[in-house]
C-alpha cells in the first residue's frame, strides 16, 4: 500500500502542474435589471413590457445527433431581474408547432423523449458546481444541484440521478404559438447560494431538446458532455449587493394516523417537525421523529450480480443536498442509516470562502431483520462531515470524516479524494481512505483515469482495498481485494431517422487478495444499436471468481447479455432484458419484460416480469403491476401491486395533494403478505403543513 501510495503521489504532483486546461471562446449574456413593478407575469407568454428590454442571445449549436452543427430550429433567450428573482425566457421556433412532443407530468421526471429547455447556473462562478432548472413543453418541472461536473454518479435520488433529489421554489410556465414554443421561468435568488461580494458574474449555459429531429442543442461549447461546468458561457450585469436572499425560518410541522385493520385493529397516532434555516451561503435543516409512511417500498428485484445491491435513497432528510457526499468509494450510504427509525437528524450544507461543506449528525434506533448487509443495530448515531475546495481553476481536493458510535463500540473513517480534469475530456479521480474499529484499522486506495464523451472513451483504474478496511456507514462491495480495470468505448451517431446510432465497449477487471489468490476476472464486450426507437444491445461476458467462503472453490461464468427496448416519443415503451448462459456451475436463464403504456398524459399503466431459471435452484418469478394520474404537478393518486412465484404480496395505493406549495396531504393503503406470515394491512394519513417566520 506505501508504494502505491508513493506512486500516486507522484502522478498527483505530475498533473497539478499541467497547463490550465484552454477553453473555446466564450459566449456572454448580459441580465437586465428592472424595476419590481415591472416584473413579468408567468403565463408562458413573453409578451410583458419588461421582455422588451431583456438580455437577448442565440447562436445554438448541435450536441447530437451532428456536433457543432447548426440545429434545425432556432432557439432564443431573453434575462431580466429584480431584486428577488432571475426571470428567463426561452423561445423554442418550431416550423410545425403540432410535432411538438411531451409524456413526462411528474416533477423531476426525465425528459428522455420529451421537448424541454434546461437553464444551468454556475453561482459562484466556480466552474464546477451548478444548479439546473428544466421545464418541458407542457410545463413540467425538474430542477437539480450538481457537484464537480457530474464526474462522479451514484444511486440516491429520483431516476437514480442524486442531483435531481434537490428542490426548490420556483415558477415555470409554457405555450404554443403558430411557430414556437415557449418557456418562462422564475427563480427565486433566496432558494440559491452565492457570494453576494463578488463581481456580479455567474456561469451559465441554456439546453434545448428538440424531440422531433432526436437533437440536443446547447448554448456555450460544451463539448459532448452537458455538465461541463468549465465550459459555459457568462451571465454579466448582476448587481448581487442590491439583491434580496432575505429568507424565512421554516417549520414543517407534520401529525399521522395510522390505522392497522390486520391482522389486528391498532391504531398509533404520531407526530413530528422538519425546521430549515436557508441563508444566501448555508442551509441548515432540523427533523425530530421524521415518519416516511408515504413512501412505497423498494421494489422485488432479482440481483444477478455477486454483490449486494444499491438501493437508492427516497427519504427528502437524506436527498437534500447529498450532492457534496459523493466520493469516488462511498463512505456514506444513507440507506444504512435508520432504516426503521429515525430519531433525529440536523443538517447544515454550504460555502464559506473557498470550501464547500456539509455537516450532518442523525440518530437511529432499529434493528431490520434479514440481509445483513443491510442491518442496522439499535442506538447508532452517526456524525458526518464533509469540506471540499478548489485546486487551481477546475481541480479539486475533499476530505471526508464519519463517526458511527454504537453501544459495543464505534467505526470512524476519514478519507481525502482529488479530482483533476484533464486537457480532452479526461479526468483524474482517486480517494484514500482508512477505517478504524476499537480493535483493528485498514487503510484502501483507489483511482481512475478517464474520459467520457460521446465519442471515443476509455478508463484506468485501480486500487488496493484492505482485508480489515471496513465501513459500516458505506457502500463498499468487496473488501481484501487489489488490482485494477480497463475500459474502452466507441460512438458514432448520425442524423438520420432509422439507422441513429452505435457503440461498443469492451472492458477488463482482474483482482486479487492480500495473500495474492486471484479472486476475480472478468472480460466483457458490448455492442448496442439505436435503430428508429428500437434500441438493441449484446453483451457477452467471461467472469471468474472464487467463492466468497472457500477460496478454493471457483466459479467460471460465461453469459451473454441482450437488451431490447422500444422507446417511441409516445403511447408505449418496452424493454426487454435477457441473460443466458453458466453461472455458479449451473446453466442459468434470466427473461424480464417491462410495458409502460400512456393513453393519454396524464395516465400512466405499467407491468413488468423478472424470470431467474438456475439448474438445481428453485424458480424466482416475480410480477408487478402499476398505475398512475397526475391530475397536475401538485395532486396525483397511484397504485402498485408486486407478487412472487413463493407467495409474497405487497399492495401500495397513495394519493398526493400539494395543497399549497411544500404542504401536503398524504393518504395512503399498503397490503403486505411476507411468507409463512399473516397479512399486515395499514391505511396512512399524513398532513404536513409549512410555516415560515421571519425570526432573523
Amino acid at each position: 500500500m506505501l508504494f502505491v501510495i508513493r506512486c500516486f503521489l507522484c502522478i498527483l504532483s505530475l498533473l497539478l502542474i499541467i497547463v490550465p486546461i484552454s477553453k473555446a471562446d466564450e459566449k456572454v449574456i448580459h441580465a437586465v435589471k428592472i424595476d419590481k413593478s415591472l416584473s413579468p407575469k408567468i403565463d408562458g407568454k413573453l409578451d410583458d413590457e419588461c421582455w422588451k428590454k431583456a438580455g437577448v442571445t442565440q447562436g445554438f449549436i448541435q450536441v447530437r445527433p451532428t456536433y457543432g452543427e447548426k440545429p434545425k430550429e432556432d432557439t432564443k433567450v431573453y434575462i431580466v431581474y429584480d431584486e428577488k428573482k432571475l426571470y428567463v425566457g426561452v423561445e423554442c421556433f418550431k416550423d410545425d408547432p403540432n410535432k411538438v412532443f411531451a409524456s413526462q407530468t411528474k416533477r423531476d421526471s426525465g425528459f428522455f423523449h420529451d421537448d424541454y429547455v434546461e437553464v444551468f447556473l454556475d453561482t459562484y462562478h466556480d466552474h464546477r458546481n451548478c444548479y439546473g432548472f428544466a421545464v418541458n413543453c407542457i410545463g413540467t418541472q425538474s430542477d437539480r444541484r450538481v457537484a464537480n461536473e457530474g464526474s462522479i454518479g451514484g444511486g440516491g435520488g429520483p431516476m437514480d440521478d442524486p442531483s435531481k433529489a434537490w428542490d426548490c421554489a420556483w415558477e415555470a410556465k409554457t405555450s404554443k404559438n403558430s411557430n414556437s414554443w415557449i418557456a418562462e421561468m422564475a427563480i427565486c435568488f433566496s432558494e440559491l447560494r452565492f457570494n453576494k461580494n463578488c463581481d456580479g458574474v455567474w456561469g451559465i449555459n441554456f439546453w434545448r431538446g428538440n424531440m422531433q429531429f432526436d437533437e440536443q442543442d446547447t448554448w456555450a461549447d460544451v463539448g459532448d458532455r452537458q455538465l461541463a461546468v468549465s465550459k459555459f458561457g457568462h451571465l454579466d450585469g448582476l448587481s448581487l449587493k442590491d439583491i434580496d436572499t432575505s429568507q424565512k425560518v421554516e417549520f414543517k410541522p407534520y401529525a399521522t394516523i395510522k390505522p392497522k385493520i390486520a391482522p389486528e385493529y391498532e391504531t398509533k397516532p404520531d407526530i413530528g417537525v422538519d425546521i430549515r434555516y436557508p441563508s444566501s451561503t448555508i442551509t441548515a435543516d432540523f427533523t425530530i421523529n421524521p415518519d416516511f409512511g408515504q413512501i412505497e417500498a423498494d421494489p422485488e428485484r432479482i440481483n444477478l450480480k455477486d454483490v449486494e445491491e444499491r438501493l437508492t435513497e427516497k427519504r427528502p432528510f437524506f436527498q437534500e443536498g447529498m450532492e457534496l457526499f459523493q466520493m469516488p468509494m462511498e463512505l456514506f450510504y444513507t440507506r444504512r442509516v435508520g432504516i426503521n427509525d429515525l430519531m433525529f437528524g440536523a443538517k447544515a450544507v454550504g460555502k464559506l470562502g473557498g470550501f464547500n461543506f456539509a455537516l450532518v449528525d442523525c440518530q437511529s434506533n432499529d434493528v431490520k431483520e434479514g440481509d445483513d448487509t443491510t442491518k442496522d443495530e439499535t442506538d447508532n448515531n452517526y456524525l458526518v462531515f464533509r469540506t471540499q475546495t478548489d485546486i487551481g481553476s477546475n481541480a479539486s481536493v475533499g476530505v471526508m470524516a464519519i463517526n458511527k458510535q454504537k453501544e459495543e463500540g464505534y467505526n470512524r473513517v476519514g478519507g481525502v479524494d482529488f479530482n483533476i480534469p484533464l486537457p480532452l475530456d479526461g479526468r483524474f479521480i482517486a480517494q484514500y481512505t482508512k477505517s478504524w474499529f476499537p480493535n483493528k484499522d485498514d487503510d484502501a486506495f483507489i483511482f481512475s483515469l478517464k474520459r467520457r464523451t460521446r465519442s471515443l472513451s476509455f478508463e484506468i483504474g485501480g486500487g488496493d482495498i484492505g482485508r480489515n478496511f471496513e465501513v459500516e456507514s458505506g457502500y463498499i462491495p468487496r473488501t481484501d481485494r487489489r488490482g485494477g480495470n480497463a475500459s474502452i468505448g466507441y460512438e458514432y451517431r448520425r442524423d438520420a431517422k432509422i439507422f441513429k446510432m452505435v457503440e461498443g465497449e469492451a472492458s477488463y477487471e482482474r483482482l486479487e487478495n492480500h495473500d495474492g489468490i486471484k479472486t476475480n476476472e472478468s472480460r466483457r464486450i458490448e455492442l448496442r444499436a439505436d435503430i428508429y426507437h428500437f434500441f438493441m444491445s449484446v453483451g457477452p461476458e467471461w467472469y471468474q471468481r472464487t467463492d466468497d467462503f472457500d477460496p478454493n472453490i471457483i466459479y467460471t461464468d460465461r453469459t451473454v447479455f441482450f437488451f431490447t427496448g422500444f422507446f417511441p416519443p409516445k403511447w408505449v415503451s418496452i424493454m426487454c432484458p435477457t441473460m443466458i448462459g453458466k453461472q455458479e456451475g449451473k446453466k442459468t436463464l434470466f427473461n424480464g419484460l417491462g410495458i409502460n403504456i400512456k393513453p393519454f398524459q396524464q395516465l400512466r399503466l405499467e407491468a413488468g416480469m423478472d424470470r431467474l431459471d438456475r439448474k438445481g435452484d428453485p424458480l424466482m418469478l416475480n410480477r408487478r403491476f402499476g398505475a398512475s394520474y397526475q391530475f397536475n404537478q401538485q395532486m396525483s393518486i397511484g397504485s402498485k401491486i408486486e407478487l412472487t412465484r413463493e407467495g409474497k404480496r405487497y399492495i401500495f395505493a397513495i394519493y398526493s395533494w400539494e395543497f399549497q406549495p411544500e404542504s401536503n396531504l398524504f393518504l395512503v393503503y399498503t397490503d403486505d403478505k411476507e411468507v409463512g406470515m399473516k397479512t399486515e394491512r395499514i391505511f396512512f394519513f399524513k398532513v404536513a403543513y409549512l410555516l415560515k417566520f421571519g425570526l432573523f
